[in-house]
């Protein structure tokens, strides 16, 4: 009725909050942001990464720009570098199975040649850079040198 007292209850909204994007900085900096924000369970995981130099955060879990209630998990995926991969021994295969080998361990194959004197020595890998078992960041190339022989007549030696 006119002239009677009204309650008015203004709502604080969902009590969700904007994950702020937070991809390529420090770890620490980043969790600084979030708390900043409002939230306040903050994990993080480790994850390997060519683009995002170690320590820094690759994203988040939910991503940026979710929302999430102040005490949701928010998960810092920092990158750990690149993935670290076994250089695979490829001296005196084929090129086509040095070629296989090097990319099964996740790594590019390149290929030189150098000429051979033993006909033997003809299609094969002679020598690898970076060398066997060495460690290389996946995606990595590694140079073979595959024998090129390039023919020629033999000598006969004929006996006095």
């Amino acid at each position: 009725a006119k002239g009677s007292q009204v309650t008015i209850e203004v709502s604080s909204g969902s009590g969700r909050i904007v994950i702020p994007d937070v991809a390529g900085q420090s770890a620490g900096t980043a969790r600084g942001n979030l708390q900043r924000a409002g939230f306040t369970n903050i994990a993080e995981r480790q994850q390997s990464s060519t683009d995002v130099p170690a320590g820094n955060v690759i994203g988040t879990d939910p991503g940026a720009n979710a929302e999430a209630a102040p005490g949701d998990q928010i998960t810092l995926i920092v990158s750990s570098g690149a993935e670290r991969v076994t250089v695979p021994s490829v001296q005196g295969l084929s090129e086509q199975n040095a070629r296989s080998a090097i990319e099964g361990a996740g790594l590019t194959p390149r290929v030189e040649t150098q000429t051979v004197p033993n006909q033997n020595q003809d299609g094969v890998v002679i020598t690898q850079s970076p060398s066997a078992n060495q460690q290389a960041n996946r995606g990595d190339t590694v140079t073979i040198f595959v024998g090129d022989f390039q023919g020629g007549s033999p000598t006969t030696i004929n006996p006095p």
